[in-house]
């Protein structure tokens, strides 16, 4: 028997539940921790486990909390979007480590994404408790791999080996586009509605008492205005590369989004990664900058005001196709986006920086600078360039260290929460921890 313990994660805790049952029934001990109390989940608590909801701090419990503490939730939206500041992290710290210490859990199964998720995550590496969480895979479609920690590092693996044709089939859709990533589908007016729905009892708990991970409605609403604001703005000085001229490809990635502000760790700040590219770049190089086609608060007034200062900066149209500003660009250059793994199948270029499963299996398309990455792009012609034999390659270990199963909210995914789909991850995650556990390997 292994003490497990989860962490809420609002809308996700119901896909959590569903797994903490299964691995009740095969005899585990199942503890949480909960941050947000309205997300509180209601059978666990009936069947016994162990549940700590931490008390809403009140205003006694704040103060400055260390700057290592700090520093370690660099990432926390909250503080980077919200303004709801940091004088709660020691206090969540403290109850956090507390609870942790008390339950005394083999492994935590947690997301990377918000402030107190993070907190439990360096709890268990001081402790050397280890943490997993299971995610989606952008390629195959309905696989997931189970990550350490707060990286995209990935612990175990099916070792499945696909036929060679089912390979070559869907290096074959990806390429052409007749396969996306998950999460770029569009969702129907039904998905749409449920979201908003969720979105309401989410704002709703801030009545209940909850600051930290939930913005006031009106401060969502002054972002959401100054985003369409920011918007119209691109549109009037949006233009293509000028003919004559070259330019490196930046597409924007989406942010919050743990993706890039917690895997992306140093590279967060994207205004400060487009003037590192034309510092890296020569004087005749431009920079061509692509919206997020779900553009948020990565579209920044900072953004807009270097756009308009330095003429070497292209903002191109939003209507404008990826591929369209791949053919206008020698390459691009990407954080951690999806653009990496279609690169290395041979549908662009590109050059990424944080893909641990690039820098490890495929040099070629990795640079661990922004100057290394601008140099690549434009002194080295093959670099970031794939086809058929690294693009099989990919997909092969991407299979390999991935298992078959759905990870997601039921709300955005209803086949998450089916039974064979939970007993899938259940066996998943077992030979993960079995692997970890009894081989010592944390």
């Amino acid at each position: 028997m292994k003490t497990i313990c989860f962490i809420e994660n609002r809308g996700k805790t119901v896909f959590w539940a569903a797994l903490a049952a299964e691995f009740r029934d095969r005899g585990h001990r199942i503890c949480w921790i909960v941050q947000n109390h309205a997300f509180t989940p209601k059978e666990p608590r009936a069947a016994g486990d162990d549940i700590t909801a931490i008390p809403y701090p009140s205003r006694r419990d704040m103060n400055a909390p260390d700057p290592a503490l700090r520093a370690a939730l660099e990432s926390d939206r909250g503080r980077q979007f919200f303004g709801n500041g940091s004088g709660h992290y020691s206090y969540y710290s403290n109850q956090i480590s507390a609870a942790l210490a008390d339950f005394a859990p083999d492994v935590v199964i947690g997301e990377s994404t918000l402030f107190h998720e993070l907190l439990a995550i360096e709890y268990c590496k001081q402790h050397a408790i280890l943490h997993l969480q299971p995610a989606g895979t952008r390629y195959p479609a309905d696989r997931f791999a189970v990550l350490t920690y707060d990286t995209q590092v990935v612990a175990g693996g099916s070792g499945e080996k696909w036929p060679d044709a089912d390979i070559g089939q869907l290096a074959s859709s990806i390429v052409t586009g007749a396969t996306i990533p998950t999460y770029m589908r569009k969702r129907n007016r039904a998905d749409e509605l449920r979201k908003v729905g969720a979105s309401v009892r989410v704002w709703a708990t801030r009545l209940g008492g909850e600051r930290y991970n939930t913005p006031a409605l009106v401060q969502k609403w002054r972002l959401r205005r100054a985003l369409k604001a920011r918007l119209l703005i691109w549109d009037k000085i949006a233009r293509t590369v000028p003919e004559g001229r070259q330019a490196i490809l930046y597409p924007l990635q989406m942010q919050p989004e743990a993706n890039l502000d917690v895997w992306g760790g140093r590279w967060a700040d994207q205004v400060e990664v487009v003037k590192s590219i034309l510092r890296a770049a020569p004087e005749d190089i431009m920079v061509a900058i692509k919206a997020n086609p779900k553009a948020k608060y990565e579209v920044s007034d900072a953004l807009l005001a270097l756009a308009q200062y330095d003429d070497r900066i292209v903002l191109l149209p939003q209507a404008m196709k990826m591929d369209a500003a791949q053919l206008a660009s020698l390459g691009t250059l990407t954080i951690t986006g999806t653009v990496a793994y279609e690169a290395v199948l041979g549908k662009s270029r590109c050059i990424a920086l944080g893909h641990p499963l690039i820098e490890a299996h495929f040099p070629m398309f990795h640079a661990n600078s922004i100057p290394e990455a601008v140099s690549r792009i434009l002194n080295e012609p093959e670099a970031g360039v794939g086809g058929e034999a690294t693009g099989r390659q990919l997909l092969e270990h991407l299979v390999a260290t991935s298992y078959p199963g759905i990870i997601n909210e039921p709300l955005f995914d209803r086949r998450s929460t089916t039974p064979h789909n939970i007993r899938l991850v259940a066996d998943a995650l077992s030979h993960v921890m079995t692997t970890q556990l009894e081989q010592g390997d944390i």
